[in-house]
């Protein structure tokens, strides 16, 4: 929602090009005065220029609130930026839109398609005014000076880089070639389409004149078929040919070396202490891309004052971390981390030290990732980076984050299993679970029950797994539940035995009535809950878990068919927050939270809400 004509809406793509097939636009709640009526669809060059893929010229196109329209585009030409100029709606002094949806070409074909070099020769320059970007190489542009070390030969990993960034501009720009030429030193330049400026100067031949045994290297890069083999020398340029043979490119991946335990960003969510600088905010850790909606338009992290901290919480099954990897941001290496602990966080808030780092310099370029391994293998659902020292800059920053661990799926065909230890006493009033005569024992799981009859299979289950979690995030592997008769359940973690300090009753309650000998299997839990506790007696039972993680529980427990995908929404509310407690817990599957006070829920003051 937006006020003042004409406006515009600017789309950018991440990875392959996208030839738009069709677009959708869904009308906001309210106001159908706002609701545009003459726009034009464009695919934007990288070089800025539009072409019209679009346009509406209709008031009323939506009679309808939240109600979905869509058009066709027949322009069969990739694009990496897509604008909605809007140059009149039906009449309101603001301009609203409720969603926006792109249709396109899939990149998956493009995937197996490899760039093509092929070496055309060693041109002239003619003297200084004859570069390439001057009106004798006219649509040439510098673009990869750091691709070189020194005045030797090419890095690899940039000059692919510069290869592939070339490639992509060819393909959003709907063209199929280009150039590079390659200069002794420092000097690359680039050119998309089919220009052949170069080819007014004189061609020395395959070798430039006078050029040292640096210049003479043969590098083959990974998805280029050809090889680059040899540079220009001083005021001489060696050309070389790329195409493509179809309009996209693999996305280079944020860690080129694997992905094998990437913790998916949508199990995770991400805060941070330390005051953010240039709304360059926590969340764009979890940001494939290089821009956002910041102040300066860079997806990184950016926070001022040391020490400061990174908090990232998993969603669903604990992860045992095997390594992590963080990437630098754009610019301003003094702000790099140069000391900094990796921690794991159990839920109790007590932190396990996995990894440490304390060395300056560790990024020597920008976006450039580094990886550590983490040796210490127990399971945590929060780990947290504290970083105590930069390179000596004021702001600390960071562009990227990854996590990878033990996937939970080893763990999905591991049971739960629960094994029952007997009837125990509670010798009295004072002696319940959670008393001091039974430390470490908390009361769960009331909701367990219906009335004064067994308990709900669903609701007890529930307070199965979550005790198992609960037992993995913090490295156990075992447990208990004490059931009594009525609403009362109890749990504890870890190898605790206080129990027996109490007579131990035998098999079957005293007292107890026919609903306290019920005989309940659980799914993905082995064994078999088969008795109550009596009054002031307690049914105590064994949990262990054979793995560190636990399968994650479905958003619905009757069904997932169909689930709309926690990634997928963004949520947000009216009325007065209240303890923290947000709209966001309403799309997390744990009961714990970083509010006030600790439950993961959305509490509001005031209605209607």
């Amino acid at each position: 929602n937006v006020s003042g004509l004409p406006c515009a809406i600017d789309v950018h793509v991440r990875g392959a090009p996208v030839v738009l097939h069709r677009y959708a636009l869904k009308s906001a709640n309210d106001c159908p005065g706002r609701d545009p009526a003459r726009w034009t669809l464009w695919g934007v060059e990288s070089s800025g220029q539009a072409h019209k893929l679009h346009s509406v010229d209709q008031r009323g196109v939506w009679p309808g609130r939240w109600q979905w329209r869509e058009w066709k585009v027949s322009v069969a030409r990739a694009f990496l930026h897509f604008r909605i100029s809007i140059d009149a709606n039906n009449g309101d002094h603001c301009t609203q839109l409720g969603q926006l949806k792109l249709f396109g070409e899939s990149s998956k074909g493009a995937l197996g398609d490899h760039v093509c070099i092929k070496f055309v020769g060693v041109w002239k320059d003619e003297g200084s005014r004859a570069v390439p970007g001057d009106e004798t190489w006219v649509n040439w542009t510098r673009s990869c000076g750091a691709a070189f070390l020194g005045d030797g030969a090419p890095n690899r990993d940039n000059l692919k880089t510069t290869v592939m960034e070339l490639a992509s501009r060819i393909a959003a720009e709907g063209q199929r070639e280009g150039y590079i030429a390659l200069q002794f030193g420092s000097q690359c330049w680039r050119s998309v389409g089919p220009t052949k400026h170069h080819e007014r100067h004189g061609r020395i031949g395959d070798r430039a004149s006078g050029q040292n045994s640096n210049n003479d290297f043969g590098m083959k890069l990974e998805e280029i078929d050809g090889v680059f083999n040899v540079l220009g020398g001083p005021w001489q340029n060696a050309v070389y040919h790329i195409t493509i043979p179809a309009a996209g490119l693999p996305p280079k991946p944020a860690c080129a070396d694997s992905t094998d335990g990437f913790v998916d960003y949508a199990r995770l969510t991400i805060s941070t202490t330390g005051k953010v600088v240039a709304r360059e905010e926590a969340k764009y850790l979890l940001d494939e891309s290089q821009s956002a909606p910041s102040d300066f338009g860079t997806s990184k992290w950016n926070v001022s004052g040391l020490p400061c901290a990174i908090d990232v919480h998993v969603r669903g099954a604990p992860v045992v971390l095997h390594r992590y990897a963080l990437k630098s941001a754009n610019d301003c290496p003094g702000r790099d981390p140069a000391r900094w602990t990796l921690w794991g966080v159990e839920s109790s808030g007590q932190a396990h030290k996995l990894h440490s780092v304390d060395q300056r310099g560790v990024w020597p370029g920008r976006w450039q990732w580094r990886e550590w391994k983490v040796s210490v293998a127990r399971a945590f659902l929060h780990f947290r980076i504290s970083i105590d020292a930069n390179n000596g800059d004021h702001c600390t920053q960071l562009g990227q984050l990854k996590l990878f661990g033990e996937s939970s799926k080893g763990a999905l065909g591991d049971h739960v299993c629960i094994k029952f230890v007997g009837v125990w006493k509670d010798e009295g009033s004072r002696a319940v679970p959670g008393d001091e005569t039974w430390v470490n024992w908390t009361r769960s799981c009331g909701a367990a029950f219906l009335g004064d009859g067994a308990p709900n299979r669903d609701n007890l289950k529930t307070t199965v797994m979550e005790l198992a979690s609960r037992i993995a995030a913090e490295g156990q592997r075992e447990g208990y539940i004490a059931l009594q008769f009525g609403s009362q359940c109890w749990r504890s973690v870890g190898p605790t035995k206080h129990h027996e300090r109490h007579g131990r009753i035998g098999d079957r309650a005293s007292g107890q009535n026919s609903n306290n000998d019920f005989g309940m299997k659980l799914e993905e839990i082995d064994g078999v809950f088969n008795v109550l506790g009596g009054p002031w007696q307690n049914a105590v039972y064994h949990i262990t878990i054979p793995a560190a993680g636990l399968p994650p529980k479905p958003a619905c427990a009757d069904s997932t068919d169909g689930f709309v995908d926690y990634a997928r929404l963004t949520i947000s509310t009216t009325g007065k927050v209240v303890a923290r407690e947000e709209a966001k817990y309403l799309l997390d599957e744990s009961q714990s939270a970083p509010s006030d006070f600790g439950t993961s829920k959305w509490n509001v003051s005031g209605l209607p809400c």
